[in-house]
């Protein structure tokens, strides 16, 4: 994959875009599970991970909400980047009076224009502070779609191991069947007793009770990832198209390092600290009081004259009165800089507790795969076929039966906790990229 080769494995997160069909094939004992369970892999309508982010985007309200948040952002800037409004007055004096000045015989009425002139360079300060405000809600939009993919590859994911533990149950079933009909040969032939036909017989009813169990999840997640996606879960559920293999590596901790200058936190702290900083240079800006002027042409009816008038403000105490918000903005600014800090030294922990977690899952699924696993199945077979020749007893070969299924079991534990600890890792960085091999 260009990204792995180019960053030393530098995204290290798997986003399972999915390539196969689904990776659970039918096995020969299926037909006489509940349909529930056997038709697991088999639904009516193909999905992959990739669709089923990208019906996710497009149809989640948090992400419709968050876009909202964005333009009215946007509408926040072009309001901080108006000016003063221009202003026009008028006045009339000495009207409705007494004596000589009843009625409007001695009125002064003035018209004109008033406009304040901000100094200090607050529109622009004000613009600045709007601005950083957007960055802020169009990273947290970025950053939903981060955790609404995370959460609908996790749950992808889920779905993928839960097919692998039906086919699990599926094979133990097929070893309990095929005990159940060894155990009956020999009870016929008087090799063995009732009792061990009958323990035979609980151990496929067990088979039976977990298939209802996993029937039950499978509907649950399947439920789940039609919500994620704003839909109904077609009849018969999803057919998945996907694999849990193979497992994309972890990058070496000098990449990590690297990458956690461009994480969601790492960014989060360093917008809080921009919005920090134009607040208080706004606040700053407040110290420069603001001028107001105004012009007019007064008409005095007395003597039926004009003439012009002007008029000038300027507010006094203005750096007084911007020393409380200046100090606010500068201990908020503090505030900003210590949860960076703060935020940076939990970040470097985190990533490298995740990537200690995934070093020794791979170390435990290469035992698993490599030795567990194949030898355990090794010794079910050969035990198995010394039971029907009556070589070994039921609880040899239960007890084999029991190991290799338990090794299947933690294999495909151990892959999905690989899996959410890499997506728990991908959270963190901010980035899922998919594994080699398995790009959509």
């Amino acid at each position: 994959m260009r990204f792995f080769s180019a960053r030393c494995y530098a995204a290290c997160i798997a986003v399972y875009a999915l390539v196969a069909a689904s990776t659970v094939s039918t096995i020969a004992y299926a037909d006489e599970l509940p349909a529930a369970v056997s038709g697991a892999t088999r639904g009516t309508e193909e999905l992959t991970l990739s669709r089923a982010i990208e019906v996710a985007w497009t149809r989640n309200p948090q992400l419709r909400a968050a876009q909202a948040a964005v333009v009215a952002g946007g509408a926040r800037v072009d309001t901080a980047a108006l000016r003063p409004p221009l202003e026009l007055t008028a006045d009339a004096e000495n009207v409705l009076g007494t004596g000589d000045l009843s009625g409007f015989s001695g009125s002064e009425i003035t018209v004109g224009v008033a406009q304040v002139f901000e100094l200090g360079r607050k529109r622009a300060e004000r613009i600045g502070v709007a601005q950083v405000e957007r960055r802020v809600l169009e990273s947290e939009r970025e950053w939903l779609r981060l955790d609404i993919q995370a959460d609908v590859t996790d749950t992808f994911v889920q779905a993928l191991a839960l097919e692998q533990r039906i086919a699990i149950v599926e094979r133990a079933r097929g070893l309990a069947d095929s005990i159940v009909a060894a155990a009956g040969r020999r009870v016929t032939a008087g090799a063995s007793s009732e009792a061990e036909l009958s323990r035979a017989r609980v151990a496929v009813a067990q088979t039976r009770i977990e298939s209802l169990t996993l029937a039950t999840q499978r509907a649950a997640l399947q439920r789940d990832l039609a919500r994620f996606m704003g839909r109904e879960s077609p009849a018969g559920g999803f057919r998945l198209a996907g694999s849990l293999d193979p497992l994309p590596g972890v990058p070496p901790p000098s990449v990590l390092v690297a990458l956690l200058a461009s994480a969601p936190d790492s960014q989060r702290a360093a917008l809080g600290r921009e919005v920090a900083r134009a607040r208080l240079a706004l606040a700053d800006a407040q110290r420069r009081p603001d001028v107001s002027l105004a012009g007019g042409v007064r008409n005095l009816a007395a003597t039926n004259d004009v003439a012009l008038v002007f008029r000038g403000a300027v507010p006094l105490g203005a750096a007084r009165r911007a020393g409380s918000g200046i100090a606010e903005s500068r201990a908020e600014l503090e505030r900003a800089d210590a949860l960076a800090e703060s935020s940076s030294q939990t970040l470097v922990t985190q990533a490298q507790s995740l990537a200690d977690a995934l070093d020794l899952a791979q170390r435990e699924l290469e035992i698993l795969r490599t030795t567990v696993v194949p030898e355990s199945q090794r010794a079910e077979t050969l035990l198995t076929r010394g039971y029907e020749l009556g070589r070994f007893s039921y609880l040899e070969v239960a007890d084999a039966q029991r190991q290799s299924i338990d090794a299947s079991r933690a294999l495909v534990e151990l892959t999905l906790g690989y899996h959410q600890t890499l997506l728990a890792l991908g959270r963190l960085l901010g980035r899922f990229q998919p594994a080699e091999g398995l790009s959509p």
